[in-house]
């Protein structure tokens, strides 16, 4: 599970990536749909590998102390991102644009939930 858990965020981490690229213009536009489609999923394959009380990895401790938080927001990132998908694959660039930072909540959550990498 701990595994599972690892690659759908770096799995998340790399579309991500790919979609500030996109936005960029440094990225086919084409490619706006599918990567942030990817995105949404990936949000869902996140929320899905916490579903069990597996501590491990980076994952701090506070993730299963302050469980409803943490739960709400993840739900809150598959809401989330799921409609930027929608926007994307619609074409709606500016409103991707506009959506990102609500819907890739990364950087919030790991703050508080991620440990950080051990050295080396």
């Amino acid at each position: 599970i701990i595994f599972e858990r690892q690659q759908a965020m770096l799995q998340l981490d790399k579309d991500a990536e790919r979609l500030g690229l996109i936005v960029a213009g440094l990225a086919p536009r084409a490619q706006l749909g599918p990567v942030a489609r990817a995105i949404a999923n990936g949000a869902k394959d996140a929320q899905a590998s916490f579903a069990q009380t597996v501590p491990g990895g980076r994952t701090r401790a506070e993730v299963w102390a302050n469980r409803a938080d943490y739960d709400r927001q993840m739900a809150t990132f598959v809401i989330k991102s799921d409609a930027m998908a929608k926007l994307a694959e619609a074409g709606n660039l500016n409103g991707v644009i506009e959506a990102l930072g609500d819907a890739l909540p990364c950087k919030q959550c790991h703050d508080t939930y991620r440990a950080p990498k051990k050295p080396g």
